[in-house]
């Protein structure tokens, strides 16, 4: 058994979720989800209340019973005797950097994994699957064929500006502050030097503050205004753009890891975190481009 503590927005549990799979493939084990952070639905300093949105992929969800998690962390005399004579026992890992661990994958089910796992290296190897993991519902390309059909005649460029709680919550924006529009200039710049009369899609959760900010920019630009709730919908649609620039955000590090465009061109934020002590060389894959 192994149990994987979900939390945070879409983009962290695909990271949560494709690890547990890895694992669940590796041991040929069962994978469970303690889903309780979404039971907190109060907005509070520093936290922001998520919806679970994994159901979007069609994924193998079992959520676990919570007597089961307390076994884990509240762990019972007879489970501390078999760890003491080396016997299968419940085992927990608690992630301590954005930083890859292969040590991880050492840890033999039954296994309680919590952390964020932000690294395409917990799945260089099973790549193929992964993306399997995380095909987007079909209706989703019928429904927006016209948008899609455009992607295709142009040299597509998605841009991601994420903000909302990135700015709305002080405790959220000190800790990850949010890309400057300098670092935007510098990415559509060097797309410019690199592609023939690329377009330029902007997606934001603040897409009218983001018109107000660039309009001026002399630059191909379309701003992509879904009208729905589904909070994949923004994802896909930059999954399907030929190249990508994106914010110091997990939701658009999948946008442009599930880009299949062989020849694609991503540009991804240096400063991933305001916290200059956090190491992130694993966070960004080694062929995409830091600005």
């Amino acid at each position: 058994m192994i149990i994987v503590k979900l939390q945070g927005g879409l983009g962290n549990q695909m990271f949560q979720y494709a690890l547990g799979k890895i694992i669940e493939l590796k041991y040929e084990s069962h994978l469970l989800l303690d889903v309780e952070f979404y039971n907190d639905q109060i907005k509070k300093k520093g936290f922001t209340p998520r919806q679970f949105a994994l159901q979007v992929f069609d994924c193998d969800i079992k959520k676990v019973n919570p007597e089961i998690i307390q076994s884990f962390l509240s762990p019972s005399i007879i489970n501390q005797l078999k760890r003491h004579f080396n016997m299968p026992h419940n085992k927990i890992y608690f992630e301590n950097t954005p930083l890859f661990d292969k040590d991880l994958f050492l840890l033999t089910p039954p296994l309680y994994i919590s952390g964020y796992f932000q690294s395409e290296k917990y799945f260089l190897n099973h790549q193929s699957f992964v993306r399997d993991l995380f095909k987007f519902p079909h209706n989703a390309f019928l429904d927006n064929k016209h948008i899609l059909n455009d992607f295709k005649l142009n040299n597509s460029v998605s841009v991601h500006f994420r903000r909302g709680d990135y700015i709305a919550d002080e405790v959220t924006n000190k800790f990850h502050g949010i890309c400057s529009l300098d670092y935007y200039l510098k990415a559509f710049e060097l797309i410019c030097s690199k592609l023939s009369s690329p377009k330029f899609y902007i997606f934001s959760d603040d897409i009218e503050w983001v018109e107000k900010s660039i309009s001026h920019w002399k630059y191909n630009v379309e701003f992509i205004k879904t009208q729905t709730l589904d909070t994949w919908i923004d994802m896909f649609l930059m999954s399907q753009c030929r190249h990508n620039i994106i914010a110091n955000s997990s939701y658009s590090w999948w946008s442009a890891w599930l880009n299949n465009n062989d020849d694609k061109i991503v540009i991804a934020p240096q400063k991933w975190f305001n916290h200059q002590d956090y190491l992130i060389e694993d966070i960004i894959p080694e062929m995409w481009i830091k600005l």
